[in-house]
């Protein structure tokens, strides 16, 4: 079910090491995770995806 009120489509997020640094980084990141969460942006087109719909290459070793 979605949000009755939220405009516009669903966007992901990526927190590398800007928001991860800070001391409460996990808490913000997890806060970030559960707004997509009750936005209804996970997987959905343009939101997060737990799972990528190809596989990862296999690592070329010398």
């Amino acid at each position: 079910e979605k949000h009755d009120k939220m405009i516009g489509r669903p966007v992901s997020m990526h927190a590398m090491r800007g928001i991860s640094a800070h001391s409460n980084g996990f808490q913000t990141c997890r806060a970030l995770h559960v707004l997509q969460l009750l936005l209804g942006s996970v997987e959905a087109p343009g939101g997060f995806r737990f799972k990528p719909p190809y596989p990862k290459p296999p690592h070329a070793h010398p």
